[in-house]
Parts: C-alpha cells; structure tokens; sequence
C-alpha cells in the first residue's frame, strides 16, 4: 500500500506533540515531511533557549507530552538527575524541556518504523491546491501532500525599526530572543511588560548587564507570579455568556481580598471550560474583552516561576523600573536616543541607549508578518477568526477559506487556531488537540485510502 503525505509546516513543540501522537495512533503507513525554519525539531522559540534562568511558567508534573502518560516528563527528569526537592523547584529549565521533546522525538521515531518522518529544514513560501490535496512550495523545492497542517506557532511582533532612519534603526532590536550586544552600562527601554519582556530582561541580567531596564506598558501591570494552589471547584453551570457576566460571578465566588493560592486554584480548576466559555460569547463581546480585559487575563492566567517572581521583585528595588504609557517617538539624543513617552495626555522625556521591541505576538493574520500565512489570507485559502485572532477554524482545527468553508485537508494548531479555543498556547492544551487531531488525520486518510480502492475497482 503507497503511503500517504503528510505535510507540517513548522517544527516547534506543536509539531513534534503531532508526531508523537500520531505515532501512538499505529494507524496505516504514513509518511511525514516537518519543514521549519529552526533546523531543531521541538526546540523553536519558547524551548531553543540555553539560558538556565529561563524556566518554564508551568510545573512540570504538568508538562508531559504524552496525555496517556502525565508523569512522562517528571519521570525523564529523575532519570536525568534533575529532581525538584519542593513544589517551587518543579518549575525547572525551558532548556531541560527542549531536550526532553528532543528524546521522546527520537524514541518515537526508533520504535514506530511504519511512520515515515523527515525533517526539512526551510521556509515554506505558499499552498496551491491540487485536486484534493496540496502543493508545498517551500525554498528547496516543492512536495505533493495528500494533507497539510500549519503549526507555525505565534507570529513575531510588529517592528518598529523600520519606521525610523538606519542611525536610530541601529538601536531598536525586533526580535527579542536576539540578544543583541550591549555595553553592561547600556540602559535599556523594553517595549511591554508580558512573559517576553522579563525574558528579556532574564538574558541581560545573565550577560551581567549593570544598565537600568525599563518595562514600558499601557496597563504598568507584570504577570503575577505562581504561588501552591488551593483545591478549588469550578463557577456552577451554565456559565455566564458575556465577560461582565462571568466577572461578576468570579468575584461573587472568590469573594473580596482572596489569597493568591485561592484564586490560582480556581482559575486552574476553570482551565478545562475556558474555551466553551470563549465560544458562548459573541463576537462583539470578544472583542470588549480583547479591548478591556485581556491585559487583567494574561497577567493572572499566565503566570511566572515563582524563582522569576522572585528575580523581579529583586530587581525593582534596584535597576529594573516598571513604567505605564504608550511608547510616542524615539529621537537621537546625547550618545543615544530620547524616548518620548504617553501617559494619561502628559509626555515624559527618557534618555535610554537601546530598545527591545517586547510588544508580544502579533495575533492578526491579516496583519502577520509570516509569509505563509500572508499567502494563505491572500489566496483566500485562509482567513481570521472572527474576533480578529488566529485562523477561522471549525472544532475539527479544519481552516475555513474565505468563504467560510471548510477544509479536510488544511488544518491549524496550537496559536494559530486561539480565536476558536481562546485557551489553546500551553503545552497541556496542545497535547490534548495533537492527541485529537493525530485520530481525525487518520480517519480522513483512511477515507481517501478508501475511495481510491473504489476508483480502481470501477
């Protein structure tokens, strides 16, 4: 029997949980062609970190790839030595759970020989249909497959750099996993305040930067940080159906001035319906939520290693400063540049050497800076969900075209399918939809397998 082509484009977390989980299918003979840009299936931008004191925002009795198996991780951490004493020193290295991915990847692949994978290492440049399959273009070439998944993960943020002359352009850093090279004494304007901003921070620190570093943000809130949760019982059902209605019965339940382990174990235990609650919303009332209240949300659901909580409030009583406003223009000035900044309609004056442009994933494929997805939106292959992140996608993870069909063959995960999930960029959650969708991939080649057998007969 010919094998059938299934092709992944991305090769991050989100790529390698799919291979996985469809290994553990033991379904027909399939081949599997991961083409990304890292060159290191698994690692991409979250886990490609060798920096110790970049840790993992999720206990690792938590983090398991393989949702049969919920020790999995734990127990490839006691048999690499790496043994949490307490519940704090469960929140280890984002570079042990690279290496994790990177050996159940190779145990998978070792002991499933049916399923065929290979890694490409490029960047895809456009999907054309071809019957009920696919053409990938990608930089070697291009490859016929019978089913195509995007796991691209989150796209990069806006740049800035290119709004201004190459001289200040020289001081402004867009990616912020770059670590550019500064002089320890560089004081540095870090544009957000979210999970990417105090990595960012997290790196100079290590590189021994002495300078002061500036969290600029609309809201001046950072992500709270993880204390042990209560045991905690979920809202009662139905749950409200608009963002005001669902805040108000959180705090009918939690009650005024709640610990921190109280609310943290009842937002755990809210996990599992948050996207039922996302879906039951309309979409005017997402996009008040996505206006007014996503900032209190990200601060409180994702929430940082307690031993980085620890690092900030150390550093906010010496060089780490946290300041609220908008970001107005950046000018030459002295040996470096002026930061003029918004706040409340008063502008404020801050002379910084360099920028790091923090501002968090963009969510939008319509404005998206990943040439994939572009083509798709362009093409009218794809288009944004209706609250204006991620792909429109059906509960199937199957990507709607333009016209709101849709596709068997074109699926989305991770980031890409938010607008639908909402509560779909955790490894838990992703694990979960790799389980789901290695079983539809299946079924639907199955399905052509199939209808080719009837074609020859007649």
């Amino acid at each position: 029997m010919s094998r059938r082509t299934l092709v992944v484009c991305g090769d991050g977390a989100s790529a390698v949980l799919l291979v996985c989980a469809l290994a553990r299918q033991a379904g027909q003979a399939l081949s599997v062609i991961v083409i990304g840009e890292k060159g290191e299936p698994g690692r991409g931008i979250a886990y490609s970190t060798a920096n110790p004191a970049h840790l993992l925002n999720v206990p690792a009795g938590r983090m398991s790839a393989n949702i049969n198996r919920p020790d999995q991780f734990v127990r490839w951490l006691a048999e690499h030595g790496i043994v949490a004493a307490s519940w704090e020193q469960s929140f280890v290295s984002r570079a042990h759970y690279g290496a994790y991915l990177s050996d159940l990847l190779d145990a998978t692949l070792k002991s499933n020989p049916d399923l065929a994978v290979r890694f490409v290492r490029g960047r895809i440049k456009s999907l054309m249909r071809k019957n009920l399959g696919w053409v990938v273009a990608h930089d070697g070439g291009t490859i016929d497959a019978d089913l195509v998944v995007l796991a691209t993960g989150n796209d990069r943020p806006p740049p800035i750099a290119p709004h201004y002359p190459r001289a200040l352009a020289s001081r402004i850093t867009d990616d912020p996993w770059s670590e550019p090279d500064l002089a320890p004494d560089c004081d540095v304007l870090l544009l957000g305040a979210g999970l990417t901003a105090i990595d960012a921070a997290i790196g100079l620190h290590s590189r021994g930067h002495a300078g002061n570093i500036y969290f600029l943000s609309r809201h001046g809130l950072l992500p709270r940080s993880h204390v042990e949760p209560a045991a905690a019982l979920p809202l009662d059902r139905p749950f409200p159906a608009s963002p005001r209605g669902l805040l108000r019965a959180m705090r009918a339940k939690l009650g005024p001035s709640v610990p921190a382990a109280h609310w943290q174990g009842f937002m755990d235990a809210m996990r599992p319906h948050w996207p039922q609650i996302w879906q039951s919303f309309s979409v005017a009332e997402k996009k008040r939520f996505l206006r007014h209240a996503a900032t209190l949300w990200n601060v409180h659901r994702h929430r940082l290693a307690p031993a980085v909580g620890a690092f900030l409030a150390q550093g906010l009583s010496r060089n780490l400063h946290l300041l609220k406003g908008r970001l107005r223009h950046l000018e030459a000035g002295g040996s470096g540049l002026i930061a003029t900044i918004d706040h409340g309609g008063r502008a404020t004056r801050l002379s910084i050497g360099h920028v790091i442009n923090c501002t968090g994933p963009n969510a939008n494929p319509d404005r998206t800076h990943d040439g994939l997805i572009e083509n798709l939106v362009a093409s009218r292959l794809a288009r944004a969900g209706e609250a204006g992140i991620g792909l429109d996608v059906d509960r199937r993870n199957r990507v709607l075209d333009k016209s709101g069909t849709a596709q068997p063959s074109l699926l989305a995960m991770a980031a890409l399918t938010r607008g639908h999930w909402w509560e779909i960029t955790a490894i838990p959650e992703i694990a979960q939809q790799a389980q789901i969708m290695s079983g539809a991939i299946m079924e639907y080649l199955g399905i052509l397998t199939a209808a080719a057998r009837i074609n020859r007969r007649h």
